[in-house]
């Protein structure tokens, strides 16, 4: 009797067990734009947004000059928000008051720009002191477009933004380039400004894309730089890729791949942190029910990178992640990966193996955990 009563007792504690909820990793919230507006001749004013509900579409709005018809569009794509694809050579012609401070583009939530050409955005208006490039209150991520929308091939497609040169130590104007995060896919991107050519409040980003911050002749003549930082950034991660900058540089961590080829120059010594955005071990193994840290600094994990867990069988849930808890869940073989989605390519930092196995005493709590939940619940 002692014995059925001791188990009766197991598998009630069993059933409590199973009904105890567990809770994924949270998502990453987007931020969604309500304004974007772009530095064109009588247009500044125009809330793309706005009318692209409006039109209940695609918005295209074409710079006609006696030797080009240079146009941008901006379009909505599934899993990737708004898109804005700068065309033939485009070129800014006013740049916006419409928003706080003067700027040659504007946008307050996340956005995808792609490039296809030579593009340029410049806001060195010596009527605008203060005027910055381009600003985007959420993450700007930046791509080049292989080819036209007639099909025609472009060339490594190249992206000019020149906030005012004036040198400056206001940290709100005078910006090249200004955003929450900021992704550069694939593309050479020169950007100037007399405080920074770009200010990333997070993370910056380079996946097999070319910068050059600050370069121009004019920014440091003499060799006096004639600006008060190149980039300000919390942290860059370099995937590949060719980071050039004159001056001084405000950025707290550096990672870079180690077999990405990537280089930098800089033609000041430079100190920073050097970043380990790597998990804690090549292989994660561990029985049923218990969890593992994947990072030594969770904290120090930006924003922008993602954590996947993928099963060799299909819809098998071996783990589950929460945070950095990774809880073994079913028994069987895995992979956990930390990637960023840079521009069309997502880009892998490091994979680890996953392992889930059972003790003998755990069989009966873990059946009833597949009865309860299902096989790969």
């Amino acid at each position: 009797m002692k014995v059925k009563r001791v188990l009766a007792a197991l598998l009630a504690a069993v059933l409590l067990l199973g009904c105890v909820p567990f809770t994924a990793g949270a998502a990453k919230k987007a931020h969604v734009p309500t304004e974007l507006y772009v530095g064109e001749k009588n247009k500044t004013e125009h809330n793309l947004i706005e009318r692209y509900a409006n039109s209940n579409g695609p918005v295209k709005v074409i710079a006609i000059d006696t030797t080009t018809q240079s146009y941008y569009e901006l379009t909505k794509e599934d899993g990737v928000g708004y898109v804005l694809t700068f065309y033939k050579n485009y070129r800014m012609s006013e740049l916006i008051d419409s928003v706080d401070g003067y700027c040659g583009l504007y946008c307050d939530g996340d956005l995808t720009v792609r490039i296809a050409g030579d593009v340029t955005f410049d806001a060195n208006d010596p009527k605008h002191k203060g005027a910055c490039g381009w600003i985007v209150k959420g993450t700007l991520t930046i791509e080049g477009k292989k080819t036209t929308d007639e099909g025609e091939e472009v060339p490594y497609p190249r992206l000019t933004v020149y906030g005012s040169k004036a040198k400056n130590a206001d940290d709100e104007s005078s910006i090249g380039i200004w955003a929450d995060t900021l992704m550069l896919h694939r593309l050479a991107v020169v950007a100037s400004g007399g405080y920074s050519a770009l200010k990333v409040n997070d993370t910056l980003v380079l996946g097999y894309a070319t910068l050059y911050a600050n370069t121009d002749d004019d920014m440091n003549p003499n060799g006096v730089d004639m600006f008060t930082y190149s980039v300000v950034a919390k942290d860059t991660i370099m995937f590949g890729g060719y980071f050039k900058a004159n001056g001084l540089l405000d950025v707290d961590g550096f990672y870079f791949k180690e077999d990405s080829d990537a280089d930098y120059d800089f033609d000041k010594r430079v100190v920073v942190y050097r970043k380990d955005f790597n998990f804690q071990r090549d292989k994660y193994s561990e029985r049923y029910n218990k969890s593992l840290k994947l990072f030594k600094n969770y904290n120090d994990i930006p924003e922008c990178l993602d954590v996947f867990l993928t099963c060799e069988e299909v819809g098998r849930k071996i783990a589950v992640i929460n945070g950095n808890d990774l809880t073994m869940k079913r028994t069987g073989d895995a992979t956990v990966s930390v990637s960023v989605q840079c521009g069309s390519e997502r880009l892998v930092l490091d994979v680890a193996d996953v392992n889930c196995y059972l003790k003998w005493y755990q069989w009966i709590p873990y059946l009833f955990d597949i009865i309860i939940h299902g096989r790969n619940g």
